[in-house]
């Protein structure tokens, strides 16, 4: 395991988000520490660096350091507080003043319980990994800030992404910290009886650190990390190199001899044995007005009738990852004064929420199954819907996912706070056996967005008939037409007949009209077998004629409509003619197979 993630490229900052961030130059005496961009001020408004010219920056972390606590911790050793001066004449950025000063690169790093990095740029050793001690450097952050209304001259940088940097000009590498996980994980290891007294005490210092108990202090935690990585190296002489990070060696230790980290059971059950005999991965598809959604449905029913719970999302062209899976958002709060302020916060999608509920239900006794249903399941690109999770849905012979995913930090963050334990519980995630995704969909649609084959191979596509559920609509009539067009007729009588004539165009099955293209509210009475005629006629005009008329039956418009006075051309003179003709409107092939009563 490690906290940190390989990036391409050193990260660049939306400016939107006023771009305010930290560098580090690594390659001139003691290193120089520079600001650029802008920042924003209580009030939320951008403002240009030059108005902190002058004043005294302190670091302080934000973080979650429980499953329900945020905590803070301001770095206020006086040897880690910096003057903040212009980095040169007229220049927008500004730079922090270092003489006398501890490096804020090495600072920080202390603070997270890493070895001590370089100041200067050099090669790595052959034998060094790239993060290992004296050859990297935190080269920047993405930092937001805060005043003390108490002290004037002082701001509070916040750091909030840190990049760390290690080799040389031609082995140069960049990584992106996670900071939460490596907090949390910090003060559930510090508890673990697992490991060794010293292990434990040095853990203890920087836990204490960041539950607000103990002051950060440079030189100790600097000697805190030294001792770390001594009795690390001394204990778990396999595991650990000695000169590295220490932490994944002692997380791995604590956890394979006690079984977890903190007194939560935070086991993740993937396999759980719910033996229900049901496909996890389906696809309901048919034509329009299958009775795909009412398919759906009764086998939720089913599925859930003793016990489960469930949740529906229709996809749509806008749909994406970030709705489906999650993201973070702007989310509103009240500050320590009461004042409404805007936070962002990871808030999951149906997919997440469906996944989080499943193991959560996994880790108890009564295991019961966890539904998600997709409505219009190809009316979004689902491959990018569904982005890295995609590979979770090919399930093995359990029904579990054969192959995991590394979920981000959010979602970890996330599944840590919802099941609790730590976040290296949730390094690799599956789909556990007990969570079901069954979708429906239409092919015929226009502007859908075809599945590849990769996509599709991982779903059991279940097909309904064009006249698979008609049973209800037969036997109900529908009077239609005036005077001496008036008839009564069966309904479905004429959708099988329209059905048949667009076959014979060559016009595929998909592209038919289903027993329910008319809703059942208005295709089948609640009471005897007649259909009332004004609701059908209206919903006849708006569904039926229409959707022949753009869609299915677009290039054969003259032949089929061939009984209209206008031949078919208009569709506003369709709808004129079908009120007064009813069925006539249609060519003879359609109007003979009908049975008038």
């Amino acid at each position: 395991m490690s906290y940190f993630r390989q990036i391409p490229d050193l990260p660049t900052y939306p400016e939107a988000e006023g771009d305010f961030r930290f560098s580090y130059n690594a390659n001139s005496g003691g290193g120089q520490s520079f600001l650029a961009g802008k920042y924003k001020n209580i009030d939320g408004a951008l403002l240009e660096l030059k108005t902190l010219d002058e004043k005294n920056a302190v670091f302080k972390f934000v973080f979650r350091s429980t499953e329900d606590a945020d905590a803070q911790v301001i770095l206020d050793d006086t040897s880690a507080q910096y003057l903040i001066k212009p980095r040169a004449h007229e220049s927008r950025s500004m730079k922090l003043e270092v003489s006398g000063k501890v490096n804020p690169s090495k600072a920080l790093t202390a603070f997270l319980m890493l070895p001590e990095g370089c100041t200067i740029m050099r090669p790595a050793e052959p034998s060094h990994s790239v993060l290992a001690k004296g050859n990297y450097w935190l080269q920047t952050m993405k930092l937001s800030c805060d005043f003390d209304d108490s002290e004037k001259n002082i701001v509070y940088l916040i750091p909030t992404d840190l990049v760390f940097s290690g080799g040389n000009e031609v082995t140069k590498k960049h990584f992106k910290l996670d900071l939460e996980r490596r907090i949390r994980d910090i003060i559930a290891a510090s508890n673990a009886e697992a490991l060794p007294h010293a292990i434990r005490e040095s853990l203890r210092h920087f836990a204490d650190i960041y539950i607000g108990s103990h002051p950060f202090r440079y030189e100790a935690a600097k000697e805190e990390v030294e001792k770390l990585m001594h009795e690390t190296a001394l204990h778990f002489p396999t595991r650990y190199s000695g000169i590295d990070d220490p932490l994944p060696a002692i997380v791995e230790h604590a956890t394979l001899e006690a079984g977890k980290l903190v007194d939560v059971d935070s086991a993740i059950r993937f396999k759980t044995g719910l033996s229900i005999q049901d496909k996890r991965n389906i696809i309901i598809f048919g034509a329009p007005g299958t009775g795909k959604s009412k398919f759906l449905d009764q086998k939720k029913e089913a599925l859930l009738a003793a016990g489960g719970e469930f949740e529906r999302v229709t996809f749509h062209p806008d749909y994406s990852y970030a709705h489906f899976v999650g993201t973070y958002k702007p989310v509103p709060k009240n500050n320590s004064e009461g004042k409404e302020i805007i936070t962002y916060e990871y808030v999951p999608g149906p997919f997440m929420r469906v996944l989080a509920a499943a193991l959560k239900n996994g880790k108890t006794q009564e295991v019961k199954p966890q539904l998600l249903l997709i409505e219009e399941i190809n009316r979004a690109s689902a491959a990018a819907v569904f982005g890295d999770v995609f590979q979770l849905l090919d399930r093995n012979r359990f029904n579990v996912s054969e192959y995991p995913i590394h979920p981000s930090v959010d979602i970890q963050t996330y599944l840590a706070k919802e099941l609790g334990g730590l976040l290296s519980n949730y390094d690799e995630l599956r789909l556990p056996d007990n969570m079901f995704i069954w979708g429906s969909m239409n092919s015929a649609d226009q502007g859908v967005f075809p599945m590849d084959t990769a996509f599709k191979r991982r779903w059991d596509f279940m097909y309904l008939g064009i006249d698979d559920n008609e049973a209800d609509l037969v036997g109900k009539f529908v009077t239609l037409g005036k005077d001496k067009s008036e008839h009564t007729i069966e309904w479905n009588e004429l959708r099988r007949a329209i059905n048949n004539f667009l076959a014979g165009k060559g016009i595929n099955e998909d592209k038919q009209i289903g027993p329910y293209f008319l809703s059942r509210e208005v295709s089948v009475p609640h009471e005897g077998d007649i259909i009332k005629s004004e609701p059908f006629v209206d919903a006849f005009q708006q569904k039926v004629l229409m959707y022949l008329f753009e869609d299915a039956a677009r290039h054969h418009r003259a032949s089929l409509f061939a009984g209209c006075d206008h031949k078919g051309i208009r569709y506003s003179d369709i709808r004129i003619d079908f009120e007064r003709k009813g069925v006539h409107i249609f060519n003879a092939q359609i109007v003979d197979n009908l049975t008038f009563h």
